[in-house]
């Protein structure tokens, strides 16, 4: 980020591949060649690590067949569990979509390292009380959630 900013570490995750609950060629194991011959819809929002994600799938010569390019993850719930399109989503954002049902989240097929989400300020508001403030609310915020998925 530059000099003169300041960063606090939320959590740790990994991207995660989703598709509908009732895929007709996906059960319970996500192989390499599945992954490569199923038709995909790609999140293209910039700023997001997705940018990271394309990388390593090239750098891996991982191929994925494109049927559909959207600017967000808005949306992408809907789109999945009405296709039988895969989709590449941040975990905690997968889980999210999962916890109805109607989605399924597997691992990758292929290496990818973890990813760090964090909060980021410029120095010159380290000590304003409202930016404390925030910045300890969405802190506590993203430590409950963890406490919460522990239990």
């Amino acid at each position: 980020m530059g000099a003169g900013f300041c960063q606090q570490r939320l959590f740790t995750s990994q991207f995660m591949c989703a598709m509908r609950a009732g895929h007709p060629r996906i059960k319970d194991k996500l192989t390499l060649d599945q992954f490569q011959s199923e038709s995909h819809l790609s999140v293209t929002t910039p700023g997001t690590g997705y940018e990271s994600l394309e990388k390593a799938l090239e750098t891996q010569k991982v191929r994925r067949q494109i049927a559909m390019h959207v600017p967000s993850y808005l949306g992408v719930g809907t789109i999945v569990t009405e296709t039988d399109y895969l989709v590449i989503v941040p975990g905690r954002y997968g889980r999210i979509l999962a916890s109805k049902g109607d989605l399924k989240l597997l691992p990758l097929p292929f290496s990818f390292p973890s990813y760090h989400v964090t909060q980021n300020w410029h120095e010159r508001y380290t000590h304003d009380p409202a930016q404390q403030w925030l910045r300890s609310l969405i802190a506590n915020t993203f430590r409950e959630t963890q406490k919460a998925r522990r239990s």
